[in-house]
Order: structure tokens, then C-alpha cells, then sequence
């Protein structure tokens, strides 16, 4: 049962951790990550790859899109982030165990 309960929790949690990430995405990547000059709205497409398009350039070769950071820390960036959303749970479910098992001693 106590098992089945930490998981709930955990499940109830993802959405606030999503939700954590996410704004922090919309305040840091487009700012500071890229510039996407089609950017979506907030929490359709910009936090998903791909960040910016290629075919969103115009044909004089002017750059709509393009990265303000290397295209490898804007994915390094992002995987922490992605990471950081199923993380974030669980240390607050690990947390509250170790909290309770101090308690009961």
C-alpha cells in the first residue's frame, strides 16, 4: 500500500514539475537559447524540438530563425530540463520518505 501511495504522489506531482520546467523554458530559451520568429504560444510547440526551422528563412537568405547559444548547449539545456521534470517528483516523494522514517524512529 505504501508503495502504491509514494507512486500517486509522484504522479500527482509531474504535472506541477511539467508546469515548473516549462515556464522556465518560456523565460530562458527564447530569451537567451534561439530565436524562433514563429515561435509557438507557450506550452504548444516551443519546448519541443526543433527549435528553429530552417524552411522559415526567406529566399534573399536572411535568417528568421537561428541560435542565439551553440546548438549543442540549447539540447543540453533542454535534456536537463526534461530530466529535471521527472526528477523533481521523485526527490520530493524520496524527501518525504526519509522525512516519515525519521519521524517513526
Amino acid at each position: 500500500m505504501e508503495t502504491l501511495k509514494r507512486i500517486l504522489v509522484y504522479l500527482a506531482m509531474l504535472p506541477f514539475s511539467f508546469l515548473f520546467f516549462a515556464f522556465a523554458w518560456l523565460f530562458i530559451a527564447p530569451t537567451c537559447l534561439y530565436y524562433c520568429w514563429d515561435d509557438a504560444a507557450p506550452f504548444v510547440i516551443s519546448w519541443h524540438p526543433q527549435f528553429i526551422h530552417q524552411w522559415a528563412n526567406s529566399a534573399d537568405g536572411k535568417l528568421r530563425d537561428y541560435y542565439l547559444s551553440p546548438e549543442w548547449v540549447v539540447y543540453s539545456v533542454w535534456i536537463i530540463f526534461i530530466a529535471g521534470t521527472f526528477l523533481l517528483p521523485t526527490l520530493f516523494v524520496w524527501r518525504r520518505l526519509r522525512n516519515a522514517r525519521t519521524h517513526a524512529a
